[in-house]
């Protein structure tokens, strides 16, 4: 199982971004504020 955890604060942009590029390499997304 592959995690990606990672650090949020109001970059939304990013995120979509992130989640959608390793969207099918990653099993589960853990975001920290």
């Amino acid at each position: 199982m592959v995690y990606d955890c990672f650090q949020f604060f109001n970059e939304l942009d990013m995120l979509y971004i992130r989640m959608k590029v390793l969207n099918d390499v990653v099993d589960r997304f853990v975001v920290s504020e």
